[in-house]
C-alpha cells in the first residue's frame, strides 16, 4: 500500500524525540569561539593565520582618498556626516527645464493606442 518514501514520511511525521546536530555558526544562542571546531572538522581550527598587512590595493585607493579630499578642500564621511546641510538650507525656487514629452513615453503612447485600435 505504502512505497519506500512514504514509510520513511510517516515515520519522520510521527518522531517526537529527534536530537539534531548542527554547525554551531548557525546557532543564535552561542558564537562559535576561537578553540571551538565545527562538527563536520576533523582538524583544529585554532591555527595562526599570517597577517601580511594592508593590500596594495587597499593602500592605493585610500592614498587616492586622501589626495581628493585634499585637492577638494572636504574631509570624506559616509557615515552620521555633521556637515551635510539642513534640507531648510537648500535653495528650492531654482527653475526646472521643460524639453517637452520624451519620445520612448510618445511612441510606446503610440504603441498602445494602435495596439487599442487593433484589438477593439
Amino acid at each position: 500500500m505504502f512505497g519506500k518514501n512514504h514509510l520513511i514520511i510517516a515515520l519522520a511525521g510521527t518522531a517526537s524525540a529527534v536530537r539534531v546536530q548542527r554547525e554551531p555558526l548557525l546557532s543564535n544562542s552561542k558564537v562559535l569561539e576561537v578553540h571551538q571546531k565545527p562538527i563536520y572538522s576533523d582538524h583544529a581550527v585554532d591555527y595562526a593565520v599570517a597577517d601580511f598587512g594592508l593590500d596594495h590595493e587597499t593602500r592605493y585607493t585610500l592614498n587616492n582618498i586622501k589626495l581628493t579630499e585634499a585637492l577638494m578642500k572636504h574631509k570624506l564621511n559616509f557615515m552620521n556626516d555633521s556637515g551635510v546641510p539642513a534640507e531648510d538650507d537648500f535653495n528650492k525656487d531654482y527653475k526646472v527645464a521643460d524639453f517637452g514629452v520624451d519620445d520612448d513615453v510618445k511612441n510606446v503612447g503610440a504603441a498602445i493606442g494602435n495596439a487599442e485600435t487593433r484589438l477593439g
